[in-house]
């Protein structure tokens, strides 16, 4: 739903967008609509990893909501080899921010997965030419595009900008966010007014989700 210098040629970064007027932890604003489904929306992070495996800030690039630059890909860029992941597999994000990263290759549909890959590419960090929702994971020349592994009653922590959003227990205090519905069709209108969604044209598929006691 996700989870916040500059690169020489950033990609855009992926959105959960928000029907409510406030904002939610890490959002950045868009004005609301008397529609369902239409709101703000929050921006997750775009991260790279050195040699040495220290996470450094790129920064992001695009358009804001409140600003003419912004990203609609969260992607994470490595200088060496990239893991034994392939399309159809799932990760456990073990460490999922700006200081650390850390994946692992982890059953999908289990507690632990977080991101399932549903595309791998080479050189273009681009998932796809429609406004979506994909995380970008790329190592050196490999581009793996990732979605939410979530189903409904699933919780997501939402730590900020900086990190990506991962599965946790609902009943955990770092609880943010909570999978309301996993449609398979992509639609905003299939969630509640609201809700934050992330929808997946290629995949047809939306994913909805609503705050746990105002902190999401």
């Amino acid at each position: 739903m996700s989870t916040p210098s500059q690169p020489p040629d950033p990609a855009e970064q992926p959105e959960q967008q928000r029907a409510a007027e406030e904002p939610a932890l890490g959002a950045e604003e868009e004005q609301p609509t008397s529609e369902a489904g239409e709101g703000k929306s929050r921006k997750p992070l775009v991260i790279t990893l050195t040699t040495l495996g220290v996470a450094v800030l790129l920064g992001v690039l695009g358009t804001f909501a409140l600003g003419p630059l912004r990203s609609n890909i969260t992607e994470a860029i490595s200088g060496f080899t990239g893991p034994n992941i392939e399309k159809g597999d799932c990760l456990d994000m073990i460490e999922a921010g700006l200081e650390d990263f850390e994946q692992e290759k982890v059953e999908c549909g289990s507690d632990a997965s977080d991101y399932k890959i549903v595309k791998h590419q080479t050189g273009s960090t681009s998932c796809t030419d429609k406004e979506d929702y994909y995380q970008v994971l790329t190592f050196d020349n490999d581009v793996y595009c990732m979605v939410l592994d979530v189903t409904p009653e699933d919780c997501l922590w939402v730590q900020g900008d900086q990190y990506l959003d991962t599965k946790v227990g609902c009943e955990s205090d770092r609880a943010s966010l909570n999978v309301t519905k996993v449609a398979d069709k992509s639609d905003k209108n299939v969630c509640a007014p609201g809700s934050y969604y992330a929808t997946y044209p290629e995949l047809s598929r939306t994913v909805c989700m609503q705050e746990i006691g105002g902190k999401g």
